[in-house]
């Protein structure tokens, strides 16, 4: 057809890459708080803030991460100061919130609170994206850890959207 033989005379080329940030290690997940941005590395288990001219300050290693696979330290949410995290633990998946301490270019982090715990794990299909929705809800991704059938078992966390607390008050009108 036409189409293709003006799409093989005009071909339409990617703008060339840039690196910002170089050496992460399996970077997997980015929040912002403030004009801070915040890097999670899926197998080291650190949080880490990038400066805006790309420099790199380890905010935490997030105590607990059992990396393998595709598990490990996953996503990362930011609300209200607070950091949210999902990731492998063992035998798990669990997200857990902390307080950032500090100013842009020296964050810490505080002690964590678990929110969500028990979701199944596994070496793939761990799931692990995270957001605050505009309802200001955490909307969490399980993924189904090889089990596909547990998709669709309502009583089942894993393959699903669980709709979490927000500051660790349950909602009257969802189910989690």
């Amino acid at each position: 057809a036409a189409s293709d033989v003006y799409k093989r005379q005009n071909p339409v080329s990617a703008p060339a890459s840039e690196s910002f940030v170089d050496e992460l290690e399996a970077p997997w997940s980015i929040a912002f708080h403030g004009d801070a941005a915040l890097v999670s590395e899926r197998d080291s288990a650190r949080v880490l803030e990038i400066g805006e001219t790309g420099e790199v300050h380890e905010v935490a290693v997030i105590d607990g991460v059992e990396p393998g696979g595709e598990g490990g330290l996953l996503g990362l949410a930011v609300s209200d100061g607070e950091l949210f995290t999902y990731f492998t633990a063992q035998g798990e998946n669990r997200v857990e919130r902390r307080t950032i301490v500090g100013d842009a270019g020296g964050l810490s982090l505080g002690p964590a609170t678990v929110v969500i715990d028990g979701i199944p794990a596994a070496g793939n299909h761990n799931g692990g994206r995270i957001a605050f929705g505009p309802d200001g809800m955490l909307y969490v991704t399980t993924g189904d850890a090889g089990d596909r059938d547990s998709a669709q078992d309502l009583d089942a966390l894993s393959g699903k959207i669980p709709v979490s607390y927000t500051h660790l008050t349950l909602p009257t009108n969802r189910e989690v």
